[in-house]
């Protein structure tokens, strides 16, 4: 269609945090070169590449970039066999609503990252929003389920793939089936949607001593290492495939602890994730990078419980030094104090003397009755 792209493309166009370098092409047109730097590969109503350039892409998807696709008519049982894996989902018919005003986005996973923005009061609104075509998703369990129309229709699913992510809109991004480009959301939803399948991270001046470091999705810190043959691909897009060609390894990464201990790393791949044991300075390089000549990650402890600032020294003694009331039972860790247990004894004797005076009331009126009958 004319425009089939332009209310996504400006969308992305407009983004600051991060900015997105967006290239629209033709499925025919696109190059292996063409994908040097990707993080996020969109196919919007469009089959998959062959060839050279779908091997690219699903390399590129298995070391760490994001694939969102689009399917709108397009029939994926003539897909190639190794696409149709990739495929997380089983796409049905056509769900035509126009004849009822449309269907909406009823059920949202607002812990979810794409949806987390929308969580708090007045922060977006989704039921305004009509679609009135969408393709009918069947997917083996709800743990990929990530919206559903108000029919109980996916709307947005996910699958891993290796690495990387495969994400399944059921609509369109265009004014064709819904009016959803129309709405306010659509712009922050475009932007999150990205952002989560083409795993970016804001950048971090500092990490925390304990924390795992994801070498894919901060790009701030690999790029200056990793060639492109001559392509640098700018560094808000973090999840980063450098290969050469399609099926190369991945850029070898160097990571210097401050003990001087050493951990061979990549962007991509299998080796991506660093786990931060040190406190101090640890130094990122490439394979010919100099020792100091590396970047510099400052780690620093927790020091959450170090930090007095919160607690009332007060309230510590408090707890410290207070005594259990005569109603705390789990003071002693479950076991019941013999103060304790004498109290309730004695609760028990004054009931079975009730008792008592009530059976020998109950014996005295008796006989007082029969006499006065006989």
């Amino acid at each position: 269609r004319a425009n089939q792209s332009r209310f996504l493309r400006r969308a992305l166009a407009i983004g600051d945090r991060p900015s997105f370098r967006v290239t629209v092409k033709s499925a025919d047109a696109v190059t292996t070169a063409d994908l040097a730097g990707r993080s996020l590969v969109v196919l919007n109503e469009v089959p998959p590449p062959t060839g050279g350039v779908g091997v690219r892409v699903r390399d590129l998807v298995t070391a760490g970039a994001g694939l969102l696709l689009v399917p709108g008519d397009q029939t994926t049982d003539r897909w190639p066999a190794e696409w149709r894996a990739l495929l997380p989902v089983r796409l049905g018919e056509v769900v035509d609503r126009t004849g009822t005003a449309g269907g909406t986005l009823a059920s949202l996973n607002y812990g979810h990252p794409v949806f987390e923005a929308f969580s708090a009061p007045r922060s977006g609104d989704f039921s305004t929003a009509h679609l009135f075509r969408y393709r009918a998703i069947s997917m083996p369990g709800d743990s990929g389920v990530d919206a559903r129309f108000d029919d109980g229709h996916a709307a947005l699913v996910e699958h891993a793939a290796g690495a990387g992510k495969v994400v399944v809109w059921a609509s369109s991004l265009d004014a064709y089936w819904t009016d959803l480009p129309l709405q306010p959301v659509f712009l922050p939803f475009v932007h999150e949607l990205a952002k989560y399948a083409g795993r970016y991270a804001d950048p971090r001046a500092w990490f925390t001593v304990g924390e795992v470091l994801d070498f894919s999705r901060h790009g701030e810190l690999t790029s200056a290492f990793i060639a492109t043959s001559g392509v640098t691909a700018p560094d808000s897009l973090t999840a980063r495939a450098r290969a050469e060609g399609p099926g190369a390894a991945p850029t070898t990464l160097i990571l210097d602890s401050p003990s001087g201990k050493r951990v061979r790393l990549s962007a991509a791949g299998a080796s991506h994730l660093a786990e931060l044991h040190e406190a101090g300075f640890y130094e990122l390089r490439g394979p010919a990078t100099p020792v100091g000549s590396g970047r510099p990650i400052a780690v620093n402890v927790d020091r959450a419980e170090s930090d007095r600032s919160h607690f009332e020294p007060r309230e510590l003694i408090a707890a410290v030094t207070a005594t259990p009331g005569p109603g705390d039972e789990g003071s002693s860790g479950g076991v019941t104090q013999p103060e304790e247990l004498e109290r309730r004894q004695t609760t028990w004797w004054y009931l079975l003397f009730a008792v008592l005076i009530f059976l020998v009331a109950e014996t005295v009126l008796s006989n007082r009755l029969s006499r006065a009958t006989s």
